[in-house]
């Protein structure tokens, strides 16, 4: 796996300005269900969800931290968001604020998955227009159901 460097993104106008350029489409894609970004920081948990995506038809492009997750959705543009809350250069709740502020990429279904207890995430979340927050662990079943749901 080839993991590369987005580029830094340091403000809104930055932001915007990159998600007005075209995304390339790769020629031959014939995955069925489309395109998720999963930004998960722990490596073991990132690999095993996107092997179980990958089975399932999607395509799946990774990033381990919030920046490069960040420049991920503007270069990728994926269907669905598969985001963890609690990440390196950029926690979960901060990336989704500064999509939200970008009418091209803001509304991208976004699935939370978190370990934290606190009830308020599911507030904070319905807050910012998430519909979906998974408690780690789930099953795989559970994760498809919830991806199933955020994309009708």
């Amino acid at each position: 796996m080839t993991v590369t460097a987005m580029p830094a993104l340091q403000s809104s106008q930055e932001l915007t300005s990159a998600v007005r350029r075209p995304v390339p489409r790769r020629a031959g894609w014939a995955k069925r269900h489309g395109s998720i970004l999963l930004i998960e920081d722990e490596v073991d948990l990132n690999r095993v969800l996107a092997a179980r995506l990958r089975r399932a038809d999607f395509r799946v492009h990774q990033s381990f931290d919030g920046l490069d997750g960040l420049g991920q959705v503007v270069t990728e543009r994926p269907d669905v968001i598969l985001l963890d809350l609690r990440l390196p250069t950029m926690g979960g709740f901060q990336l989704l604020h500064r999509l939200r502020m970008v009418p091209e990429i803001g509304n991208t279904p976004t699935l939370i998955m978190t370990g934290d207890p606190d009830p308020l995430v599911e507030e904070k979340a319905e807050l910012m227009g998430i519909r979906e927050v998974l408690r780690k662990p789930f099953s795989n079943k559970v994760l498809l159901r919830a991806i199933r749901r955020i994309l009708e």
